[in-house]
């Protein structure tokens, strides 16, 4: 296990109950990211298509019995997927039901990314487990992987890659659309802070939880700009650097801290949350089943050290 930390830029081997524990704890995030069929929104037309919805009419899922049955079978994929049997049938059954569902609900003129990387990560993973069924399907010999390697160490790499991803296109986009000036524009963001709290108020005519909260942010951030500016752009250089993930595990730790220190503060000061996107960085970066094992091993192996020194 010490080398799969010390390696750099190469896949770490995933344990047995490492990559289960993985499995399991993604599986509820999946189902956890998808409304239960007694709560959905009515979506009977995709008046501003993103993505598939430019090619296929996915009004179907907001049919109640459709998006039940869906649901089921989503639920069911996942259980199969948490056992890691039927892979190749679970995940593109998972993947196809979100991202189809997820799709039709941006295709109502309020796109947003709060499922974005759950729905990657299933769609990067159905790709790999593909790979050697594929391969098997059309007579062709499976790759020979590197000594010590399984599939599912590649399921587990090419998610942090889509982690990896995600923030630095995040913070990429961000200089690109301010022509490289998104952090000295920065303050400018109390202004959509302010619209953003009197949205909310029209949409409910009262003020939401973090009313407050927002007003009292923006007017720091206005009376304070050169610090605004310190604390958005280290959030910025967090998403820059996210790459930084994928040298190693200790690499990963590090990043998936600061990735959550930055949607904290997010969380804190603006009111806006991305329980999913934290969940997943909980899941596959901070990986505490494999650091508990670690930490474990060490302080086993010290006493174990002692044990021997005092008997000698």
């Amino acid at each position: 296990m010490q080398q799969t930390i010390s390696k750099y830029w190469q896949v770490p081997a995933r344990g047995f109950w490492e990559w289960f524990f993985m499995r399991l704890c993604f599986a509820g995030v999946v189902w956890w990211s998808l409304p239960h069929p007694g709560s959905m929104v009515v979506m009977d037309s995709q008046p501003y298509p993103t993505g598939l919805a430019n090619y296929i009419d996915l009004t179907f899922f907001a049919d109640p019995q459709v998006y039940r049955i869906c649901y089921y079978l989503l639920c069911g994929a996942l259980i199969l997927y948490s056992l890691g049997l039927l892979l190749p049938l679970a995940l593109p059954t998972a993947a196809g039901i979100h991202i189809g569902m997820i799709t039709l609900h941006n295709s109502q003129g309020a796109t947003h990314h709060s499922f974005q990387l759950v729905s990657l990560i299933l769609l990067a993973q159905w790709v790999v487990c593909w790979i050697p069924w594929v391969r098997r399907l059309f007579g062709k010999p499976p790759l020979k992987l590197p000594e010590g390697l399984k599939w599912r160490d590649y399921m587990a790499w090419y998610s942090l890659q889509v982690i990896a991803a995600a923030y630095v296109i995040a913070g990429v986009i961000k200089l690109i659309n301010t022509d490289g000036r998104w952090i000295i524009d920065s303050p400018n963001l109390a202004v959509q802070m302010m619209k953003t709290n009197a949205q909310n108020y029209y949409n409910w005519l009262q003020a939401d939880a973090v009313y407050e909260q927002r007003a009292t942010v923006a007017q720091f951030m206005i009376d304070n700009p050169n610090v605004t500016r310190l604390f958005l752009g280290t959030g910025l250089l967090i998403e820059l650097l996210a790459f930084l993930l994928l040298v190693n595990r200790a690499w990963a730790l590090v990043m998936g801290v600061f990735i959550l220190a930055l949607h904290w503060g997010i969380d804190m000061t603006m009111g806006l949350t991305f329980k999913y996107q934290m969940a997943v960085v909980a899941i596959f970066l901070i990986n505490v089943p494999f650091w508990a094992g670690w930490l474990g091993r060490k302080i086993f192996a010290k006493k174990g050290e002692g044990m021997l020194s005092s008997d000698v």
